[in-house]
């Protein structure tokens, strides 16, 4: 199969059938999903938390994806100080669902430990099937230099044209989504989101205090802190 030889540590490829209806493939170690589930050991215990205990959970090897609130820097590194990466997504009901995905590019894997941490911080850059660019409150499109922000917009064919029973379409004249989030995007293509348009208090080009800004991450890291990096 095209892809396998130049996936040389790749050791099983599950294939999301049963062994009934399993196709005949010359991909080296696959196996169907309910053999390689019958593989596991059964001897395992789950752990009991309270449910205000701040936890993560990692569904696949050493990476937890966070598609909500922006994980804080202090909980970003105490991930990883255990091993764990944080990747941050993005999207919205209205992208079917995932706009974003904050994975490396070879232009990023070779930044270190301090420029890995910035880049986790982001959403990421837009998945095959969506183009995103920011704008200003005049339509004027923002420069993709990490530092200019204006108002998210995207595109694509699975993108959302309209609202049910709406009487107009929900895209701009040239044909983008606005997302309500205001966004950075860095000359790699690198978008981070800085806050909803509504909150933002604008001050030329640079943001001086939004509702969910500098205060409340500080309460995040003081709230969360203790019981994740201690724990």
């Amino acid at each position: 199969m095209f892809g396998a030889p130049q996936l040389p540590h790749i050791r099983r490829y599950v294939v999301l059938t049963d062994a009934e209806h399993m196709p005949r493939t010359s991909l080296p170690g696959a196996v169907d999903y309910g053999s390689w589930l019958a593989e596991a050991d059964g001897d395992f215990a789950w752990a009991a938390f309270g449910e205000n205990t701040a936890a993560g959970l990692c569904y696949t090897s050493g990476r937890v994806v966070i598609g909500g609130s922006a994980c804080p820097r202090v909980l970003t590194e105490a991930f990883a100080s255990r091993g764990v990466r944080v990747v941050h997504a993005w999207g919205m009901t209205e992208t079917s669902p995932m706009g974003t995905l904050c994975s490396t590019k070879p232009t990023t894997a070779r930044l270190d430990a301090e420029g890995q941490i910035g880049l986790q911080r982001k959403q990421g850059f837009p998945s095959c099937l969506v183009d995103v660019r920011i704008v200003g409150d005049d339509g004027a499109e923002k420069p993709w230099d990490g530092v200019a922000f204006g108002n998210l917009q995207v595109r694509g064919p699975a993108v959302a044209r309209a609202y049910f029973r709406a009487a107009q379409d929900a895209l701009t004249s040239d044909g983008w989504f606005d997302t309500g989030d205001v966004a950075t995007i860095d000359a790699a293509g690198y978008m981070q989101i800085v806050d909803r348009s509504k909150d933002v208090i604008k001050s030329g080009d640079e943001i001086p205090h939004t509702a969910t800004g500098k205060i409340q991450k500080a309460k995040l890291r003081e709230r969360f802190a203790s019981q994740f990096v201690g724990g």
